[in-house]
C-alpha cells in the first residue's frame, strides 16, 4: 500500500476568471485551463468572494479543491517576477 500525502498540493493553485457567461480556471503561468472537473458553483463562489482554488487531497487520496485567501496564489506568482519588474 502507497502512502498518500494527504493535504494541500502546494504548486496547484487557480485563480477563476470570467470568460463571457462561463467561469475558467487560469494558473499561476497565465495559462487558461478549463473548468478542471470542478464544478461550476464552486468556480462561481471562488469568484464571487475573490478566492483562489487550491488542489487537496483527502484521506482516501482523492484530488478535490478548496477555496484558499488569494494570497496563496499571489506568493506563487512572486517568484516568477524577474529583477527587471517582467514577468518571464
Amino acid at each position: 500500500m502507497k502512502d498518500l500525502k494527504i493535504g494541500f498540493v502546494e504548486n496547484e493553485v487557480y485563480v477563476v476568471k470570467q470568460f463571457g457567461n462561463t467561469f475558467k480556471l487560469v494558473d499561476t503561468l497565465g495559462n487558461k485551463i478549463g473548468a478542471n472537473g470542478i464544478t461550476t458553483s464552486t468556480r462561481k463562489s471562488a469568484f464571487n468572494e475573490n478566492k483562489a482554488l487550491q488542489a487537496y487531497v483527502n484521506k482516501k487520496g482523492k484530488k478535490t479543491f478548496r477555496k484558499v485567501s488569494m494570497d496563496v496564489y499571489n506568493n506563487l506568482i512572486a517568484p516568477l517576477n524577474t529583477e527587471s519588474g517582467g514577468v518571464q
